[in-house]
Formats: C-alpha cells, sequence, structure tokens
C-alpha cells in the first residue's frame, strides 16, 4: 500500500488543521503536506507511505497522517526519542485527531514545565476538564517565562516514523 492509494489531503481538510492550529497558537502557523513512513501496526513488517500533515510550533513538531479508510493518526514529537500521541490508535475525524493531540501537546507542555494540567485522558483540574483555551492559556503564561525555539521543516519533506500501539 501506498500513498497512492490513500487520498491527499483536500484543501478543505488542510484549512480546519490550520484554523485548529491557527485558535490554539492565536496566529499564523505554517501548516504543509508531507509524505509519511509508518507501521500501520506494531505486527507490520512493513513502512508504508501516507499522506500526512505538519506542522511545528514551541518546540515541537505535529504530524496528523490520513490512513487507509478515512482514518487518521496523530503525534507530536521534539526529538527522534521523545514522540507522543494521544493514547488512541487511530481517528474516523480528522478535526478530533487534531483537536486532541493539541490537547495532548498542550498538556505536555504544562507537564513539563511542573504544572498539572489534568490530560484529555481523564484527569481533572480544579473540578472540571481543563479546556484547550485553558490550556493554552497556561501555556502561554509559562511560555512567558522560558524560551523555546520552534525547529523548521521545508514543505514536502519525507520523514519517517515507527508508529507503535500499546
Amino acid at each position: 500500500m501506498s500513498a497512492r492509494e490513500i487520498a491527499e489531503f483536500t484543501d478543505a481538510e488542510k484549512r480546519a488543521v490550520e484554523a485548529a492550529v491557527r485558535e490554539r497558537y492565536r496566529g499564523s502557523v505554517a501548516v504543509d503536506r508531507v509524505e509519511a513512513e509508518l507501521r500501520l501496526g506494531p505486527a507490520s513488517p512493513v513502512l508504508i507511505s501516507c499522506p500526512a500533515i505538519y506542522w511545528s510550533a514551541r518546540g515541537a513538531q505535529f504530524v496528523v497522517v490520513k490512513l487507509p479508510r478515512e482514518r487518521y493518526r496523530a503525534q507530536f514529537f521534539y526529538s527522534d526519542n521523545q514522540h507522543y500521541g494521544t493514547g488512541r490508535t487511530d481517528y474516523q475525524s480528522l478535526v478530533e485527531s487534531t483537536l486532541d493531540i493539541l490537547r495532548a501537546q498542550a498538556d505536555h507542555e504544562l507537564e513539563r514545565q511542573g504544572i498539572d494540567a489534568g490530560t484529555t485522558g481523564g484527569r481533572f483540574c480544579r473540578g472540571g476538564r481543563m479546556t484547550l483555551e485553558r490550556r493554552a492559556a497556561a501555556a502561554d503564561a509559562v511560555l512567558r517565562e522560558s524560551t523555546c525555539s520552534a525547529s523548521s521543516k521545508a514543505p514536502g519533506t519525507r520523514f519517517a516514523t515507527r508508529w507503535t500501539t500499546s
């Protein structure tokens, strides 16, 4: 199976991701179409090429990959050894996968600073779930005091990842 057998991201799909990213970071962040190579499952011996959407913000890099049968997989990473997901293998909704990976990274960003933000996995903060907006505001406050540099990739860059599931 290859990217040719999986439909590319449409302009509307890309705009939906851009809107979520713009809302999260309160400004413009470059969102690019790329190709990703990944295993569909932990037992799969073969890497397949899939269309993906990539962006980088605050030192984290994000990718949402389109899988066969209109499914999506999302992760963020800081380096080759620091890959994070949402706890779900894949999604039926592009928007849900994008929002969940943004929430997961916002939680992670806060926790790296020693703040328990609650998580999308069901922990609660101050009597209620912390919304993406509250996470973003808290992360913004933390980042005013610490500097993060974001690395970037050129559009169309290919990268490889080994996606494992629990």
